[in-house]
């Protein structure tokens, strides 16, 4: 991907390192695309990432795989948590957004960690 999907690279990393079920864009041209779709998760293999599902929107939610409350507005969400990412990140050079990433896995890592002894110290009792 060139430079001018920079975004559509960190929505994509953000969406691997945090471990999401799923990857919902309306973004056909660079994220939507069964050979984009590939590629990224040929580089997720390649660095012990799990394959994520990249699906459309209106995929998801045709399938009713997705429950959604009555007045959620699911690209206006989209949109706000990318708008927010961007934001966060525009001003980083490569090596910044790597050490972002790489310490967002981290802490997802930490805090699953945390959920998962928490939950076998509940079922123990």
């Amino acid at each position: 991907m060139g430079y001018t999907s920079l975004d559509d690279c960190i929505h994509i990393a953000t969406a691997t390192i945090n471990n999401v079920d799923a990857l919902l864009s309306w973004n056909f041209k660079h994220i939507v695309n069964s050979d984009r779709i590939t590629g990224y998760n040929d580089v997720n293999s390649a660095y012990s990432y799990v394959k994520i599902p990249i699906k459309s929107s209106r995929e998801i939610l045709l399938k009713k795989e997705l429950q959604v409350k009555e007045g959620f507005d699911s690209v206006k969400t989209f949109r706000r948590i990318k708008t927010k990412i961007s934001l966060e990140m525009k001003d980083m050079t490569h090596d910044q957004i790597v050490a972002r990433l790489a310490l967002a896995s981290k802490e997802y890592k930490l805090k699953n960690q945390l959920i998962i002894k928490s939950v076998k110290l509940r079922d123990s009792k």
